[in-house]
């Protein structure tokens, strides 16, 4: 079994630790504004930490990064929850819209309001920020509207 819940301090050097087992960049995870969430499972009658996935607080923008999984907490479920958890925290906080940068296969992502973009359309606030530097140029970037995703959900 599986959980997902909102990262306290003392779950930091395990989410560092799965990023860079990850080869992930860990930059700006400790020096910018980010939210973090774990999946937790069950290991010897422990709860571990074997996901994560976070955003970057970019003003009125957020930038996801991160999203690790463990290969046991590895499934469709658990990415589409993580971001729908993201989604809704970026929603809190009255953000206008999210960004991302994957480098993997992506057309899940329109059915989640995601869209490809380029580079030059990226905000200066979500293009300054240190992780948005350190992998632009590996991936995609993809952009959800928050506003856009709200008047989508209410016509369903």
């Amino acid at each position: 079994m599986l959980w997902i819940r909102e990262a306290k301090p003392e779950d930091h050097s395990q989410i560092l630790s799965l990023i860079e087992r990850a080869n992930l960049s860990t930059r700006g995870a400790v020096e910018e504004p980010t939210l973090f969430f774990v999946v937790e499972g069950m290991v010897e009658d422990k709860p571990v930490v074997v996901g994560t996935a976070g955003m970057v607080l970019c003003g009125d923008y957020g930038l996801f990064r991160s999203f690790v999984l463990e290969k046991q907490a590895r499934s469709e479920k658990v990415i589409l929850e993580l971001i729908q958890i993201l989604l809704r925290a970026a929603s809190d906080a009255k953000l206008d819209s999210v960004y991302l940068i994957t480098s993997q296969p992506s057309d899940w992502l329109q059915a989640l309001c995601f869209y490809p973009i380029e580079e030059e359309e990226v905000p200066f606030e979500v293009a300054c920020s240190i992780h948005f530097s350190e992998i632009a140029n590996r991936g995609n970037i993809f952009s959800c509207s928050l506003m856009d995703r709200f008047i989508e959900q209410e016509d369903d």
